[in-house]
């Protein structure tokens, strides 16, 4: 008996950034992981998608989560255990997802592909000092609705330091891009001055550093 073999869609990561002019090197993580299902939900114009932290395993018990469509359940993404990863003979961080696609794939009209724009992006650091009141996904909701947002995603999370009792700093990249021309410094300023604004507005943050 052969046995039922879902469709699915998923990802291994290893390895990490070169050290830029931006910063050092490091290893992809948790939140490049959950980046890049992203990434996948908005090219196929998924809706109602979410991400849960939980205990997953083969997962970190502190860096996985459930994805969840329309409130079900369809995956898991995280960083895999290290302990899991040294059993396969893995050096560094490994990160991971998985998706099963039966509810999405049942009804065509719930996706879609966009052809790219064929013009650059413009991309910015943002970070935030949060009310741990005020959820990650709030933050970047806020993001995503604003004009010629393409992406976004977070890439550091941390408490304590010179950070608030009560709030966490939220680190986020905005990729942004225009279908019908390259956008401008005239273009991108006010847009992320008002994405600032927004944010700040609708979580009762502060901004803590722009680049």
């Amino acid at each position: 008996v052969i046995p039922d073999q879902p469709d699915v869609v998923a990802f291994v990561t290893v390895g990490g950034e070169p050290a830029t002019w931006q910063g050092p090197a490091r290893s992809f993580d948790v939140f490049d992981a959950v980046g890049t299902w992203e990434l996948i939900a908005r090219s196929m114009r998924l809706d109602d998608v979410a991400i849960e932290q939980a205990n997953i395993p083969p997962f970190h018990p502190e860096r996985g989560a459930r994805i969840l469509h329309r409130g079900v359940t369809i995956g898991a993404v995280g960083e895999i255990h290290p302990a899991v990863a040294e059993r396969f003979g893995i050096q560094g961080r490994v990160t991971a997802a998985e998706v099963e696609l039966a509810s999405v794939l049942a009804d065509p009209g719930l996706w879609s592909f966009a052809a790219p724009s064929p013009f650059p992006p413009a991309v910015f650091d943002l970070a935030f000092e949060v009310p741990d009141g005020s959820s990650t996904k709030s933050v970047l909701d806020v993001v995503r609705a604003a004009d010629d947002v393409e992406d976004v995603h977070v890439f550091d999370v941390f408490h304590g330091g010179s950070i608030a009792d009560g709030h966490r700093s939220i680190a986020i990249r905005v990729t942004m891009r225009a279908e019908d021309r390259t956008l401008t410094d005239d273009d991108v300023a006010p847009a992320r001055e008002a994405i600032v604004a927004s944010v700040v507005a609708a979580t009762q943050s502060r901004l803590r550093g722009a680049l």
